[in-house]
């Protein structure tokens, strides 16, 4: 069995100072990679962006508008990975056509003013719900087709269907 792990933590000093076990860092620490943050390492920003853009849209947005590019690469992602691929995720979801423009990114906005997060939960559902049902009627009402669209398990897809009101679709 091969496990990875990641921190940002050094795990020797850890172990040394009593704030971590001792018998799993030795465990863990089979082979140890260091890698800077994300913000050293520019370059890998935008081949991650449209690798992330790339898994999470089967039919969605397919690119990044040159803006959009610009906004990653200045952006100085204290998340590292996990927030790039968070950023396209979100902005996967928020791009009504096939770019994803820089207003979809959401990062000017969390480091501008705080974010209403009542106001911008409701307008993720809308989406997420317009999507969900602009998927079904693409796929003819099949559930498990639809979900697959749009990457989720059937499952959550059942979920979210109940959680904004709408009535599954029955085979005849």
């Amino acid at each position: 069995m091969r496990l990875i792990a990641a921190t940002n933590r050094d795990l020797a000093a850890e172990v040394a100072g009593g704030r971590f076990r001792r018998d799993l860092f030795f465990r863990l620490n089979g082979v140890a990679v260091e890698l800077p943050p994300l913000r050293d390492r520019r370059c890998e920003i935008l081949p991650l962006a449209e690798a992330f853009l790339a898994r999470a849209t089967a039919d969605g947005p397919a690119a990044l508008s040159d803006e959009a590019k610009a906004a990653l690469e200045r952006w100085n992602w204290p998340g590292n990975v996990r927030e790039v691929r968070n950023v396209i995720e979100r902005a996967a979801l928020l791009a009504p056509g096939a770019v994803v423009e820089v207003e979809h990114l959401g990062l000017a906005e969390s480091a501008a003013a705080p974010v209403d997060r009542h106001s911008l939960k409701a307008s993720l559902d809308a989406i997420e719900r317009e999507r969900i049902l602009d998927a079904l009627a693409r796929m003819g009402g099949n559930q498990t087709r639809a979900a697959a669209s749009l990457g989720m398990p059937r499952r959550t897809f059942i979920l979210r269907l109940e959680t904004y009101g709408v009535s599954r679709p029955r085979r005849r």
